[in-house]
């Protein structure tokens, strides 16, 4: 991973997650576990929903709607 910007929507993973997390202070302890991406009728939102493993830092964020502009060529 080069940056914390992502250009395709396939590079969502845990592990992106998981640095954002920590990179802005969120996350201190454990990591996401899994992703699960819901795409919406509206091409530009999605919504992810986060699970976490075990011992990780409580009462984080379980789902988020994101504004995607990624292109499809």
């Amino acid at each position: 991973m080069t940056g914390l910007v992502i250009t395709d929507i396939n590079q969502l993973t845990p592990n992106w997650f998981t640095t954002v997390l920590r990179k802005n202070g969120v996350l201190f302890t454990g990591s996401v576990k899994n992703i699960t991406v819901q795409h919406s009728t509206n091409a530009h939102l999605v919504k992810v929903h986060l699970s976490f493993q075990p011992g990780s830092t409580k009462k984080l964020i379980r789902s988020k709607n994101l504004c995607r502009n990624f292109r499809t060529i």
